[in-house]
């Protein structure tokens, strides 16, 4: 299990009155009913000066806790004279982590001296508080996941940073040349110090791209959206452990996964295509996103990215593959770029691509699969034709499991609903982990099962096995959702099934609980004989044992 990060400590500075007075019931209530547990909720740790202290002393561990707490919480109502001393303390010590509150239906106006800093206003009725209680916690965790890296929050500080920028500056002026060299020397010093201190406070907050990604990551398992944002905020954020590539790869995939929206995906992968602008391992993430785009402009960055890189021209009115010899394992990035040809209507140029390809990689099942559907898109060739196509994309020594579920497709579009049957089989085969082949084979099975259009079935080139039935349809769904990665899409083509067959969410929980866990072997169980009883023609390959 990763590890959690550490919580971040706040200390509450705030009026005390005698006990049994209305002032001191009313601070003691927006302690303990709106500060404290929004604290807690956001996983940090509250304390107040009452619980360390007798009211009115100012002692060693208030002072303690005022310098080295990493938040504190100020609330200015009534500009209470011990909290203005305490916040003067806090200034002094600490440059940043300190909220300031106020009740405006009290104290209408704040000191000058800190009208220019962020104060959170609210006023003591329930919609005025439970307002404090949301900014609080918006602000709060702001302030926690960003500690190291923010800006002053006080005047002392600021002001102290412009007088060592000012002194710097004259001592520049009038040292001389060696006086000058001896300062860089001591302030490069001074910097490695700098980045050492800020690496170990990242490290010891856990703030390392391996260790967010592990939260990522168990984050998407639990379908926690909010703390996998969380996680991403505070990666992108890095300074001393700035992510590689390959971790920006990682955090796309699973931003993927957890479906954390358009604008965190592209943002991920743009942050990182702008810190590596020439990595080979972004590549196809960013394109896969762009070519998939609902827009335009997205899907014609994706061909321009793809078409430099295998240098694509228009020659004599004929689209030309120039540089063939960066193609090999780079196949599916090309392929990823004629989703976008086609998204666009552009199937004549996709076609002169995969003639391309296949001339110059006959056995290549990614170019022979797109080349089938670039045939099907252009509507010059014959149905028999282009199941041929596709039937060549599977008969090779490698063949993919999604050329096969293309493959499936075809022949379900073309109402050869059985033989389409055997084609999902086969994908399964082909990778056993892929939860796409198992819904997609669940869905199907539903279909035959029981089917939408019954003319559709008559029409069906074989006759259905008597071993395709509901529970058949059952089984796939939990093989399905048991796989890795099985995310969104999987899950809606699991739903469809279940809606065809009439399987409720109960008495699928209660199947999936009577069977425990399903793993890669069950898989295999099931698909195996599953195939044997199906193979045919369609699909010649012999199952790989």
């Amino acid at each position: 299990m990763p590890r959690r990060k550490k919580k971040s400590t706040v200390f509450v500075i705030m009026p005390f009155s005698e006990n049994g007075t209305d002032e001191h019931s009313h601070f003691l209530s927006i302690y303990t009913d709106y500060i404290k547990p929004t604290i807690e909720e956001s996983e940090g740790v509250a304390l107040r000066g009452d619980d360390i202290i007798e009211p009115g002393s100012i002692t060693i561990d208030l002072i303690e806790h005022l310098a080295n707490t990493d938040i504190v919480i100020a609330d200015l109502t009534n500009l209470n004279p011990n909290v203005l001393y305490e916040l003067g303390i806090r200034h002094s010590l600490v440059s940043k982590g300190t909220i300031l509150i106020l009740d405006e239906s009290k104290t209408p106006n704040i000191p000058f001296d800190l009208s220019n800093y962020r104060v959170i206003k609210y006023k003591g009725d329930p919609q005025g508080l439970t307002h404090l209680k949301s900014e609080l916690g918006k602000y709060f965790k702001q302030i926690a996941s960003s500690i190291n890296k923010s800006k002053s929050d006080n005047p002392v500080h600021d002001w102290l940073g412009k007088k060592v920028k000012k002194k710097r500056e004259i001592t520049e002026d009038f040292s001389t040349f060696e006086k000058s060299k001896d300062l860089n020397q001591k302030n490069t010093k001074l910097d490695i110090e700098g980045i050492v201190n800020e690496a170990l406070e990242e490290a010891e907050s856990d703030m390392i791209p391996k260790k967010l990604i592990a939260e990522a990551e168990d984050a998407v398992r639990g379908d926690r959206l909010i703390e996998f944002l969380e996680c991403v905020k505070v990666f992108i954020n890095l300074n001393t452990f700035q992510p590689t590539d390959s971790e920006f790869k990682d955090m796309y995939y699973l931003a993927t996964r957890i479906d954390a929206g358009n604008r965190v995906i592209r943002a991920i992968l743009e942050f990182g295509r702008e810190i590596f602008p020439e990595s080979s391992t972004l590549i196809t993430p960013f394109v896969t996103y762009l070519a998939h785009s609902t827009e335009k402009d997205d899907r014609q960055r994706a061909k321009k990215i793809v078409e430099n890189f295998f240098r694509i021209k228009q020659e004599n009115s004929k689209t030309i593959i120039k540089d063939i010899s960066v193609l090999g394992k780079n196949t599916h990035l090309l392929a990823i770029m004629l989703d976008a040809y086609h998204r666009d209507g552009q199937h004549e140029q996709a076609y002169e691509i995969t003639s391309s390809l296949v001339e110059q990689f006959p056995e290549n099942t990614i170019a022979l699969r797109n080349h089938a559907r670039a045939m099907n898109k252009l509507g010059k060739f014959s149905l028999e034709e282009v199941l041929e196509a596709y039937k060549k994309a599977i008969n090779v020594e490698f063949p993919g499991d999604y050329s096969a579920l293309w493959y499936g497709a075809a022949l379900e579009e073309a109402g050869c609903l059985i033989d389409a049957l055997e084609a999902h089989v086969y994908a399964c085969s082909l990778d056993l982990d892929e939860p796409e082949c198992f819904a997609r084979l669940a869905k199907i099975i539903s279909d035959i099962v029981q089917p939408r259009n019954l003319w559709r079935v008559n029409e069906m080139h074989r006759e259905t096995p008597d071993f395709i039935d509901r529970e058949t349809v059952i089984k796939c769904i939990m093989l399905a959702i048991d796989c890795p990665s099985h995310g969104a899409s999987q899950k809606f083509l699991c739903e469809q099934a279940m809606r065809n067959i009439g399987l409720g969410n109960e008495e699928l929980e209660n199947r999936l609980d009577e069977v425990g866990e399903l793993t890669r072997t069950d898989r295999r169980t099931f698909i195996e004989p599953l195939y044997e009883r199906l193979k045919s023609h369609i699909t010649t390959n012999t199952f790989i044992k």
